[in-house]
């Protein structure tokens, strides 16, 4: 900057307001620009130079401020600002090549049109009301609604509902189940935007009560999922860190405040309408006060109130360019100067704060993205999830990339860079290389050939011809039992059976008055069949053994005369010389790696053994529903697996593997462990493996 340069005049509307002091006691001021209504924090040095701007020239202002006051400023100093005004567009145009900086600024500002698709619908704001004047009108409510007393008051009430609630807990509880229905989602949605209502009101009403505009509320969309919106910028010309304070924590408020009262009316109201619909009141706006509003990651209220009781403005933009600042000194050991000057203490929070927000955006966008991919079609679906993985996570990363790439030279000589290199190549060493690692997983170990004896119908045991453990031979008599409801069957049948027959002979002989001898004929078929079915079951109720084997008890307090329920598995015949086998279920993102003939070894939680074996089966596709309900993940198993009709289904595609045991003695068993086991597989690297599941999940969700 010469001499000669004249700066440019600052527009008439713009104004400054008196700011906040800071941490250390040095005062600020604030800059409003009405036309977009923003509003810029002023240190002390920029808000003298300003103070003189009208002298048009930097060395005047300069020689100005060091005379007058006890700064020390350079001709940079003032060239900073003056880009400053300029970057924002702060001062007037008044000649040609104004207009033609400004028309190209325009034109540098044009996105592509997919581009601004893409920004549209990731993020877009809905105008809705001017609720300036209704705020105005309706102030004394706010008044009444955020007063001492009022929430004094509050403060009681919501002591006396908590007593309340906890005596009635059970129906409160019952309650709350009975809202999970289609209905109940209709209603608590309702509820949510009449308690997001008054949390903006909360923040108007509070706003002008400190004498700020409130010119728009209306709704913002993630992603197209509405959050509803107040425009307080106007807050930032209070110079009261506290007021500020109670415009951002106002919204919470009142949602508390609904919370605290609903929850009174719920009490005390009788079972009703009135009564379920405070309920749904006070159970929404618990939960998003609680889980949603208080959250400093994302812009909802937390991080309004967590700014303002640091008096830190931008808190997401400037801790982040910290944390990049130290990953880039902890990484390449650059000796560049923060990007302010903050206390140590300080330094480490803000550092701390951008990882958390870092990581809980991760968690949340990626939950996003597959919550668009689900909604929508398939290809739509993945189409948009990779805009929403790109621009969320893979943006940020590839523009600190460019950085990086852009300093290359400056990075290589730092002998930092070499050691991260190293590190890294080392971690990508053990991720793409092949290693020996075994298939583990959750199985089960069993007798090659059992057999479980099952009640047919409700019945009584009659007899037990053999006690639990025994030894028994083929043909032997196990269990005996006496249902009256087949026998009943079977005499019924055998009734019907007897009267068709005789119809038939009937129909033979006088075809006249018995009828048709082929209609009689189906007829006495049909009832035989039913006789035939009847014998079947009533046979059921006394159990043989087929083969030699030891027979053991589900229950071995069983008595005689005790009566069992339908489907009861009164015990199991185990033939324990056919020896052992090991079934476990292995997904499709390991199965290739195992092969018939690899080692196994077998895990076993009741007796404590390690027995080895080796894969003799591997099923060729996938099973369609699982038969062992312990090994489902909703019974506590590894398998992620889901119910439907009554059948545990795999979420992913499981294969069955059977290993065959080696030895005898202790490892004969009678009845079914569980463990764990370990297979011998193919080596494999963790780079290749992720590889696969995405492959496999990409195949699996764009076949039809």
């Amino acid at each position: 900057m010469t001499d000669s340069t004249a700066l440019s005049i600052l527009r008439d509307e713009i104004t400054v307001y008196p700011g906040p002091t800071g941490s250390k006691g040095h005062p600020s001021w604030v800059l409003h620009d009405p036309a977009p209504n923003q509003f810029f924090r002023l240190d002390w040095p920029t808000y003298e130079i300003l103070c003189r701007w009208d002298y048009r020239s930097p060395e005047l202002i300069v020689d100005a401020v060091n005379r007058e006051t006890t700064l020390e400023i350079t001709l940079e100093d003032v060239e900073s600002v003056a880009v400053f005004l300029n970057t924002h567009c702060l001062v007037k145009r008044l000649d040609f090549a104004d207009a033609m900086e400004l028309a190209r600024r325009k034109q540098a500002s044009k996105k592509a049109w997919w581009l601004d698709l893409m920004h549209r619908y990731l993020f877009f704001r809905v105008p809705l009301i001017n609720p300036d004047r209704f705020l105005e009108r309706w102030l004394f409510i706010g008044i009444f609604l955020f007063s001492r007393g009022f929430t004094l008051t509050t403060g009681i009430v919501l002591l006396f509902s908590l007593i309340k609630v906890g005596q009635q807990w059970e129906v409160f509880q019952s309650t709350l189940l009975d809202t999970f229905s289609v209905k109940g989602f209709m209603t608590y949605a309702f509820a949510l935007v009449s308690v997001k209502v008054f949390h903006e009101f909360g923040h108007g009403f509070m706003a002008k009560r400190y004498g700020c505009r409130v010119p728009v509320m209306g709704v913002a969309f993630l992603v197209m999922f509405p959050m509803p919106y107040t425009d307080t910028n106007e807050v930032w010309k209070i110079s009261d860190r506290r007021k500020r304070l109670a415009v951002s924590t106002a919204g919470l408020r009142l949602e508390l405040l609904v919370a605290v009262w609903a929850t009174l009316l719920w009490v005390i109201l009788p079972d009703g309408a009135i009564r379920s619909a405070v309920f749904f009141l006070a159970s929404v706006s618990w939960v998003l006060s609680v889980l949603l509003n208080i959250s400093p990651f994302m812009r909802f209220d937390g991080y309004f109130v967590l700014m303002d009781w640091l008096d830190y403005p931008n808190l997401h933009a400037r801790s982040s360019a910290l944390a990049r600042w130290r990953i880039r000194r902890l990484l390449f050991g650059l000796d560049e100067p923060p990007p302010e000057t903050l206390s140590l203490g300080f330094q480490r929070f803000l550092v701390v704060f951008a990882i958390l927000t870092w990581t809980y955006r991760f968690i949340l966008f990626i939950g996003i993205a597959i919550l668009v991919y689900f909604k929508f079609t398939k290809v739509l679906g993945l189409l948009l999830f990779v805009v929403e993985i790109y621009w969320f996570i893979l943006a940020p990363v590839i523009k600190e990339a460019k950085l990086w790439w852009e300093r290359r030279a400056e990075i290589w000589a730092q002998l930092r860079t070499r050691a991260t290199i190293m590190v890294t190549l080392g971690f990508l060493l053990v991720f793409v290389v092949p290693l020996p690692k075994p298939v583990t997983s959750e199985a089960l170990m069993r007798p090659v050939r059992s057999t479980q004896l099952v009640v047919p119908e409700a019945a009584r045991v009659k007899a037990l011809a053999v006690s639990d453990g025994a030894e028994v031979v083929a043909g032997s008599q196990l269990v005996e039992l006496v249902s009256p409801m087949l026998l009943l069957n079977q005499q019924m049948a055998a009734m019907r059976a007897e009267t068709a027959t005789r119809r038939h002979q009937a129909a033979s002989l006088d075809k006249e008055r018995a009828g048709s001898p082929r209609l009689a004929n189906d007829q006495r078929e049909s009832r035989l069949a039913e006789l035939e079915r009847a014998n079947r079951e009533v046979t059921k109720l006394s159990h043989i053994a087929p083969y030699h084997g030891t027979f053991r008890l589900n229950n071995p307090d069983i008595a005689e005369g005790e009566w069992l329920a339908k489907d009861t598995v009164v015990g199991t015949l185990v033939d324990a010389d056919s020896g052992m086998e090991v079934l476990t279920w292995i997904d499709e993102s390991a199965i290739d790696r195992v092969s018939i003939g690899a080692k196994a070894t077998f895990f076993s939680q009741s007796y404590g053994d390690v027995i080895s074996g080796r894969v003799v089966e591997i099923g060729s596709d996938a099973i369609n529903s699982l038969s062992f309900p312990a090994m489902a993940s909703v019974f506590g198993g590894d398998i992620l697996a889901r119910e439907k009709a009554g059948e545990l289904i795999p979420e992913r595609a499981t294969y069955r593997v059977v290993v065959e045991l080696d030895g005898t003695g202790r490892n004969r068993v009678t009845s079914v462990h569980y463990g764990r086991l370990k297979i011998g597989a193919r080596p494999a690297s963790l780079a290749g493996q992720y590889l696969r599941i995405v492959v496999l999940s990409l195949i699996r969700e764009l076949n039809p």
